[in-house]
């Protein structure tokens, strides 16, 4: 099947939103791609550019991997992408790494089949193509009830390559060892208490011996609070029994361990729903070492009930190496950005789906920030990374309504930061100021706040007259003016209609 029947990409929206509560603001540009459901999306340079792309498995019947090579600004284009897979069997989960130790990102698929999960590995050949080719491949037996669960690449004491763990709703993980040249003839399984069912598996160095330790959800099948529990690896390669760091009368999600501050030290999110208040939300472990967490359940309001299987945090530092010393604005000042991204949605066919931003407040964080997903019907995974290698972090976000969003970061240090209360900020002209600029430019910086809605649409009115627009929560201008006294009017609206607004006078010279 060609990509063009696939997908098509929809023009980028021209739109700038906030994610950040600080005295700075934090904006996006969102561009939304339409193709088959993807459960997952992966970022990896995998064509060997130094630019980081994108990979979502696919859910239809094809049961195609996707991806789409990035042109190095941070767009993907229709062109760009390709199928990379057909199994014949829905794809549910993708992980990336070097399996066969060539140097070139090789990737793993999960993929369901009438007999259960089975797992393929795709070597890559450098240039963004894969393939089976040379005994790279390996199709595993079908494994328990779960095609939907968690996968992550993992080194176990001693090896130099990734082996790879699976979780799958049994009362046991398996990790297919690697024999060091990509092939995977040995299946390690990892027990827990008995009976427990463990499920959301990650892995991360959580107590600082520099092994990878594994977390996971822990179920008893009997009922009672869910678990977060980590299993810490020996020297040998062996696992200790899991260690419960966090329990929650609630449907808790995947594990996924994240670096929330940037000091090199693997913290844990976990996206759950359906605790007592029915509130979708997602805890923050945040690891305090040596293996120690302190915890923070952070809600969503009470409008969203479900919550995605995966959240990420976001910080200045997801920038990869080649943007690290770049000398331009969105350096120093924005480097202590930071928070939590959550994909979370309401019931069904009461609204879209959103991904919720928690900014960190020092040793805390704010209150949710959405970015609306159109039309969205169960936001699923966020991934982070420096798209276009500017130092600034951007995100991507897959949707039930097949859609790929990617978020690309606009922030200046003009972005208008989000009002702390339900309505528009303008920042930009001040209250009856004079704009000091003998242009005759009237620079508009605003943001809106629509609580527990996102905010879909701004418009700027200078004396009524529409001078531009924008399609979610920021909004950002330079509109040639006459000389003399004006007014500006900022309004906004939210996904249910309600309008917001706010104005003020200026001058011009």
């Amino acid at each position: 099947m060609k990509s063009s029947s696939l997908l098509h990409l929809l023009a980028p929206s021209l739109v700038l939103f906030l994610i950040s509560s600080f005295a700075v603001g934090q904006s996006f540009q969102r561009t939304i791609h339409h193709g088959p459901p993807a459960p997952d999306v992966v970022a990896a340079d995998v064509n060997q550019d130094r630019k980081i792309d994108l990979l979502t498995p696919q859910t239809d019947e094809e049961g195609e991997g996707l991806i789409f090579l990035n042109h190095g600004d941070g767009t993907f284009p229709v062109e760009g992408s390709q199928p990379i897979s057909n199994i014949g069997f829905p794809a549910t989960r993708v992980v990336v790494a070097d399996f066969n130790g060539d140097g070139i990102t090789d990737y793993v698929m999960e993929s369901c089949s009438s007999g259960g999960l089975s797992i393929i590995l795709f070597a890559g050949d450098g240039t963004g193509a894969f393939n089976q080719a040379n005994g790279a491949d390996r199709h595993f037996p079908p494994l328990a009830s779960s095609c939907t669960n968690a996968m992550s690449a993992i080194i176990i004491a001693n090896d130099k390559l990734p082996s790879i763990l699976v979780s799958s709703l049994d009362t046991f993980m398996t990790i297919f060892r690697n024999d060091g040249t990509g092939r995977f003839r040995q299946q390690q399984d990892v027990f827990g208490a008995h009976g427990a069912i463990f499920t959301g598996s990650s892995v991360g160095d959580f107590n600082g011996d520099h092994r990878q330790d594994i977390a996971a959800i822990s179920t008893n099948p009997s009922g009672g609070p869910e678990q977060v529990v980590i299993f810490s690896q020996n020297p040998d390669g062996s696992f200790q029994p899991p260690r419960t760091v966090f329990s929650l009368n609630a449907t808790l999600q995947f594990t996924q361990a994240v670096d929330f501050n940037g000091n090199q030290t693997d913290d844990l999110v976990v996206p759950f729903f359906g605790g007592p208040d029915k509130r979708a939300g997602v805890i923050a472990l945040t690891n305090v070492g040596p293996g120690k967490f302190r915890s923070k359940i952070l809600l969503a309001d009470p409008f969203y009930t479900l919550a995605g299987q995966k959240a990420t945090a976001i910080h200045s530092q997801a920038r990869h190496d080649e943007s690290r010393g770049r000398d331009d604005d969105s350096q120093g000042k924005h480097d202590e950005i930071r928070g939590i991204l959550a994909p979370f949605s309401p019931e069904p066919s009461t609204g879209d789906s959103v991904f919720a931003f928690f900014p960190a407040q020092g040793d805390s964080w704010g209150k949710p920030i959405y970015f609306d997903v159109p039309n969205g019907t169960g936001a699923q995974a966020v991934a982070v990374v420096d798209f276009n290698r500017d130092g600034r972090p951007d995100f991507a976000g897959v949707d039930d309504n097949n859609e790929l969003l990617v978020f690309l970061n606009t922030t200046t240090k003009d972005t208008c930061a989000f009002p702390n209360h339900i309505g528009v900020r303008i920042c930009s002209p001040d209250s009856d100021s004079d704009s000091g600029d003998t242009s005759r430019t009237a620079k508009i910086h605003a943001s809106a706040n629509g609580g527990a809605l996102p905010i879909i649409g701004m418009k700027a009115f200078i004396d009524d007259k529409l001078v531009f627009e924008s399609d979610m929560n920021t909004l950002d201008a330079s509109v040639p003016v006459g000389a003399g006294r004006h007014v500006l009017t900022v309004s906004a609206s939210d996904r249910n209609g309600k309008v917001y607004q706010s104005r003020v006078g200026f001058h011009v010279r």
